[in-house]
C-alpha cells in the first residue's frame, strides 16, 4: 500500500510539473507569435508592415525640416508616490533628478502621419517619435493601431500605402496621437502643444489636425474650443495614413509611455510633466469659474456612474461610496458633466477622493493645499496625479488595493481590486 501511495504521489507531482511547463510554453509561444511571427507573416504575405528606424528630428539633417527650440533641456526633481501603508509617511520619500527633453516645434514638409498614433513616417525607413528616444524605451510598450512591435528605436508599423496617395493634407498643426480621444491624454499631452504654437509667429494660418472622433465627444470638443479659440481644424480617421505637405509638429510637454511591458512597473522618471502644462491648463479657471476663490469649498468623491469597463474596477465601490456619503462627501460623476462644469466643481473642492482614472486629471483645476485620496490596483513608484499636485502644493495620498483574482492577460495596474475601509479611514486621518 505504501508503494502505491508513493507512486501516486510521484505521478501527481510529475503531472503538476508537466502542467506548469505546458502553461509556460503556451505563454512563451503565444508571445513569440503575437510580437514576432504574426507581424513578419503579415509583412511577407500582405505587404502591410514596414520597418522604421526612429531618429531625432533635431539631428536629422534634411532641408525639409525646420527646428525651433522653445525650451532647452533642464533638470526636474521627481518624488516617489506617497502611500497610506508606508511605515512612516513623514520619512523622506525617494527622489531622483531627471533631465527633461528639449521642448520644440518642428516644421516638416512632405511627411506621413497616422490617425491616433504618435509615430511620424518620413521617407521610407525613418520615423520621428520622441518617447522612443528615451534611454528607458526598451521597457515601454508603444503598441497602438499603427505601431505593432517595438524594441528600442526599431519599430514595425502597419499602414496602407494607398492611404497616403489618397489622403492628402495641404498643411496643419498635428494635435492627433495615441490615446488622443482619452480625457487625460488629450488634456495633458495634446492641448498644451497649443501653448508652443502661441510662441511662434507663423506667417500662415494652419488648421489643427485632430481625430474625427473628438467631434462626437462633447467634453473633448469643448476643451478644444476653449484652448484653441475655435481654430479651424482637419479631422482624420483613426489608424489611416495621411500625406501632409506642410506639417507643424509641436513636441511633447508631458512625457509618459502609454504602457510598460508586462514584466515592468512604472518607475520614478517614467512620467514627466512640465510645469508649463499645469500653468497653461489653469488659465481657464478665472473665465469658467470667476468666483472660485470666494465659494465655499466642498468634499467630492469621484464615482464612475457609467463605468462599464472590463478592467480596473473597484469591486466594492458601493460600500466605499456609502462610507464617503457618511463622511460628508458629495458623490459626483465627472464623465456626465461638461468641461465647464468640471472646472467649476474641481476649482471649488477642498477634498477629492476616488478610484484612479481620467477624472483625476481635473485636480489641475483644484485649489492649492487641496487634499486628494486616490485608489489604484497596485503600488507603483510614480503616478501623474502626484506630479501635478506637487506643482500646486496639494497633498496626495494613494491606497493600493488588494487584487483577489489575477488576470494574467492584463497589466498589473489594470486589475480589478478591493479597497479596505480601514485603509480609507487611516488615509483620511492622515490627510486631515
Amino acid at each position: 500500500m505504501m508503494i502505491i501511495k508513493y507512486v501516486q504521489l510521484i505521478l501527481f507531482i510529475i503531472t503538476q510539473v508537466l502542467f506548469k511547463i505546458t502553461q509556460i510554453l503556451f505563454i512563451v509561444l503565444k508571445s513569440i507569435y503575437s510580437y514576432m511571427l504574426k507581424p513578419i507573416i503579415e509583412y511577407l504575405y500582405f505587404k502591410k508592415f514596414y520597418y522604421l528606424k526612429i531618429v531625432n528630428i533635431k539631428e536629422f539633417n534634411n532641408k525639409n525640416i525646420e527646428y525651433f527650440l522653445i525650451k532647452d533641456k533642464d533638470d526636474i526633481i521627481l518624488y516617489e508616490s506617497k502611500f497610506v501603508d508606508s511605515s512612516n509617511r513623514n520619512c523622506e520619500r525617494k527622489k531622483i533628478i531627471v533631465k527633461k527633453p528639449e521642448i520644440y516645434v518642428a516644421r516638416i514638409k512632405n511627411v506621413n502621419i497616422f490617425g491616433a498614433s504618435n509615430i511620424i513616417k518620413y521617407d521610407k525607413i525613418f520615423g520621428f517619435f520622441d518617447m522612443a528616444l528615451s534611454k528607458e524605451c526598451h521597457r515601454y510598450d508603444f503598441r497602438d493601431g499603427v505601431i505593432r512591435y517595438n524594441y528600442g528605436r526599431n519599430f514595425i508599423i502597419k499602414c496602407n500605402v494607398k492611404d497616403s496617395k489618397q489622403n492628402i493634407i495641404e498643411k496643419g498643426i498635428l494635435l492627433s496621437g495615441t490615446a488622443s480621444i482619452n480625457y487625460f491624454h488629450f488634456l495633458f499631452e495634446f492641448i498644451p502643444k497649443l501653448s508652443l504654437i502661441e510662441n511662434l509667429s507663423l506667417n500662415e494660418d494652419y488648421p489643427l489636425i485632430i481625430i474625427k472622433k473628438i467631434l462626437n465627444i462633447k467634453q473633448l470638443f469643448e476643451i478644444l474650443q476653449y484652448y484653441s479659440n475655435n481654430k479651424d481644424f482637419v479631422a482624420i480617421e483613426e489608424h489611416k495614413q495621411y500625406y501632409v505637405k506642410d506639417l507643424i509638429f509641436p513636441s511633447l510637454l508631458t512625457w509618459m509611455p502609454l504602457n510598460v511591458k508586462k514584466d515592468e512597473i512604472l518607475k520614478i522618471g517614467d512620467i514627466v510633466i512640465d510645469k508649463q502644462v499645469v500653468d497653461y491648463l489653469r488659465k481657464v479657471i478665472n473665465d469658467l469659474n470667476p468666483q472660485y476663490k470666494k465659494k465655499r469649498k466642498k468634499k467630492i468623491y469621484l464615482h464612475r456612474k457609467n463605468y462599464n469597463s472590463h478592467y480596473r474596477r473597484l469591486v466594492n465601490e458601493n460600500d466605499v461610496v456609502n462610507f464617503f456619503i457618511k463622511e460628508g462627501y458629495e458623490i459626483v460623476s465627472p464623465e456626465l458633466m461638461t468641461f465647464k462644469e468640471q472646472v467649476k466643481l474641481f476649482s471649488s473642492a477642498s477634498h477629492i477622493a476616488g478610484p484612479t482614472g481620467a477624472a483625476f486629471s481635473n485636480i489641475v483645476f483644484a485649489p492649492e493645499k487641496c487634499k486628494i485620496l486616490c485608489f489604484q490596483a497596485t503600488k507603483l513608484q510614480t503616478d501623474p496625479w502626484s506630479i501635478i499636485a506637487n506643482y500646486l502644493n496639494q497633498d496626495v495620498l494613494l491606497i493600493n488595493g488588494d487584487v483577489e483574482i489575477l488576470n494574467k492577460d492584463m497589466f498589473l495596474y489594470q486589475q480589478d481590486y478591493f479597497i479596505s475601509i480601514v485603509k480609507i479611514k487611516k488615509a483620511l486621518n492622515i490627510l486631515g
